[in-house]
């Protein structure tokens, strides 16, 4: 598992930009899994393709 988190503050004004902000800079090909409130947020996705050996 990996996770990471930026404090809004530091790199957006709003909460709204924020969350504009975390998907533009996740660069997801897709996102699987999202879910939200007034003031929380989880992104779940994947970059790139995995291949079975």
């Amino acid at each position: 598992m990996i996770y990471g988190s930026f404090g809004p503050s530091v790199v957006t004004d709003t909460f709204q930009e924020y969350k504009a902000w975390l998907l533009k800079q996740n660069d997801l090909d897709r996102l699987t899994y999202k879910a939200e409130g007034k003031n929380w947020l989880v992104l779940s996705g994947t970059k790139g393709t995995i291949s079975s050996t």
